[in-house]
């Protein structure tokens, strides 16, 4: 099994296997493919090695015990058996069902709300010129939704990517995860960020390094509210408690975008087509504010009066 799944990555690498859209598998799925590779070795190592001729099902049902059984988080267990599975569909000898009983659960995350985007703007970091580059590229990330992948493009040559039209300024590219054509209206808050930059953000830092500093950043800001966690590992609910600007990060941006333009009326459609999400599903994850956006509705009935 393990020079099976090596093998077919290889082939991946090399272009020989493509996507189903016909393109090359990026350097980010490649990665995520080769992370199965130790459990597996692991797995085998307890169970014995996996002929090339076996039950799919029962295989996959097996794994799953087995992986669950090591305490790793229920997310986790669910996307590696999907990545397994989108390895081995190309190897015709195997019949593979679909993964029916391997379900992801919706993780506990956090935005930024407007207010908090304003009073990160108030902040003076004139002594900190790196943390003051992140949280204008934090600020910006929040108004346009981008993927980071998505965002640093943009931001490493910003005005190949500006168009204008009635007197307003959009960003206009091509996502690369979902290669959907997006046209993104630049509001006040990033064009105050565009000028202060004259249009020019330099070199964009990693993806490391941006996570980091939007942690410190709201670590500065004050935000730090406790969190409560639920996690699912080795199969038991678990809670763990974090203050809010532990759980920040470049995602957090693309959340905060969702939510607080759902928060301002705009429909899940246009916020949809604006942030590139394809699916409504997919984007609901994206949200977090089901909760006050439902109780706002209620606080209009007479009940609540």
């Amino acid at each position: 099994m393990i020079a099976l799944v090596e093998n077919i990555i290889t082939r991946m690498e090399s272009g020989h296997i493509i996507t189903k859209k016909g393109d090359r598998y990026s350097p980010a799925t490649l990665k995520n493919f080769k992370n199965i590779v130790p459990w597996l070795e692991y797995f085998e190592a307890e169970n014995g090695r996996q002929e090339s001729v076996f039950n799919t099902s029962d295989f996959f049902v097996n794994l799953k015990v087995f992986l669950t059984a090591q305490g790793l988080a229920k997310n986790s267990v669910a996307v590696m058996l999907q990545n397994l599975h989108a390895i081995l569909r190309h190897e015709k000898a195997f019949s593979l069902l679909a993964l029916d009983n391997v379900k992801t659960e919706m993780t506990t995350a956090v935005y930024t709300t407007i207010a908090e985007l304003e009073f990160l703007s108030s902040l003076d970091l004139s002594e900190t010129p790196g943390y003051d580059r992140v949280r204008d590229a934090y600020i910006m990330q929040c108004s346009v939704g981008l993927r980071f992948r998505d965002f640093k493009r943009v931001m490493s040559a910003i005005n190949m990517y500006i168009v204008t039209s009635n007197n307003r300024e959009y960003f206009k590219l091509k996502t690369a995860k979902a290669q959907e054509d997006v046209v993104i209206p630049v509001n006040s808050a990033a064009t105050k960020i565009l000028k202060k930059r004259s249009y020019d953000f330099g070199e964009m830092f990693s993806l490391q390094y941006y996570n980091s500093g939007i942690k410190w950043l709201g670590h500065r800001a004050g935000f730090t509210e406790p969190v409560c966690k639920n996690i699912t590992k080795g199969g038991r609910m678990t809670q763990e408690f974090y203050e809010k600007w532990q759980l920040m990060g470049s995602h957090t941006a693309r959340r905060s975008f969702a939510t607080n333009a759902i928060l301002a009326g705009l429909s899940e459609t246009d916020v949809m087509k604006i942030g590139g999400w394809k699916s409504v599903a997919a984007f609901r994850r994206y949200l977090r504010a089901d909760q006050l956006l439902s109780a706002r509705s209620l606080a209009e009935h007479p009940f609540f009066k």
